[in-house]
């Protein structure tokens, strides 16, 4: 019986060992950040900064694939207006798919040397006043809201 007990103390003993050493939730060591390099140069932000100086043009996409060039008094209105969105953090905490229809404005800011999928893409949606930009969702300022729609608006599909 003792042969037995002893045998089974060093199996124990090997599998708690075992466990304890491929522990995953050990704490690992923190790696010092390099010199120079601090915490704020995280590309996230949690407003909308669109700096109108370096984009060549806005141009608002429309559903029929037709566009129409956003001149620049109202580039630089509509980013100082957007500057105001406050960021969602329901929306991109979570990773529902939400069900919602086709943005009533679709706005792509150009830049020179990048290609399509480059260039960032400003969508805005009336119907709950939110705007996504660089894949980050942003509530409308209440106070913003209709300037901006009215902006927006005054770049028809068929108007010239």
């Amino acid at each position: 019986m003792k042969k037995y007990l002893r045998h089974l103390f060093i199996y124990i003993f090997v599998l708690g060992s075992i466990l304890t050493s491929c522990n995953s939730k050990k704490s690992e060591q923190s790696v010092p950040a390099p010199a120079g390099i601090s915490e704020l140069a995280i590309e996230d932000s949690l407003k909308i900064s669109i700096d109108v100086s370096k984009i060549d043009s806005m141009v608002r996409l429309f559903d029929s694939g037709a566009t129409k060039v956003i001149t620049n008094d109202d580039c630089i209105s509509l980013g100082d207006m957007l500057s105001t969105a406050q960021y969602d953090t329901v929306f991109n905490n979570s990773n529902i798919m939400v069900k919602m229809q086709a943005p009533e404005y679709t706005i792509i800011l150009y830049n020179k040397g990048k290609t399509l999928e480059e260039n960032d893409w400003l969508m805005v949606w009336k119907e709950n006043g939110r705007t996504k930009y660089k894949n980050k969702w942003y509530y409308l300022a209440e106070d913003k809201k209709d300037i901006v729609y009215n902006l927006l608006d005054k770049y028809k599909e068929n108007s010239n």
